[in-house]
């Protein structure tokens, strides 16, 4: 049986990574299952802003971006914000990482290239969680 994508629809995600193309991919693909990508930002400080901003359900956060990482950005979006979940993905699978970002309130944490299917499911799961 093939999977069948859950839609997003009412679920306002922002997308935070220092790579373009790559906030660019996760858009169109959230976009795609109805997701509503309220906005983007390229470094911590930035997400912390734009979260403040758009006070989204889900952060997508990549985990090392300039200015401000992606564990201090969780800290102080989840601190500012604490109806806001964080799902980190990134490129580094470590499991100090882990920790710390499980410590920083992420509600979980991803590895770039994860399929479609997991990150809506993710996204879907960190807003049933906060609602």
């Amino acid at each position: 049986m093939a999977w069948e994508p859950e839609t997003g629809a009412g679920t306002r995600v922002l997308l935070v990574d220092d790579d373009a193309f790559h906030r660019e991919a996760l858009r169109e693909i959230l976009e795609s299952l109805e997701f509503s990508v309220v906005g983007e930002a390229c470094d911590g400080m930035e997400a912390v802003a734009e979260a403040e901003r758009t006070n989204p359900d889900v952060v997508l956060m990549d985990l090392r971006m300039p200015v401000l990482g992606g564990i201090e950005s969780t800290l102080l979006i989840r601190s500012r914000l604490p109806g806001v979940q964080v799902i980190i993905l990134t490129a580094f699978d470590d499991f100090g990482l882990r920790v710390a970002a499980e410590e920083a309130g992420a509600y979980c944490y991803l590895p770039k290239g994860s399929s479609a299917q997991l990150i809506s499911h993710s996204i879907l799961g960190a807003r049933a969680f906060s609602a």
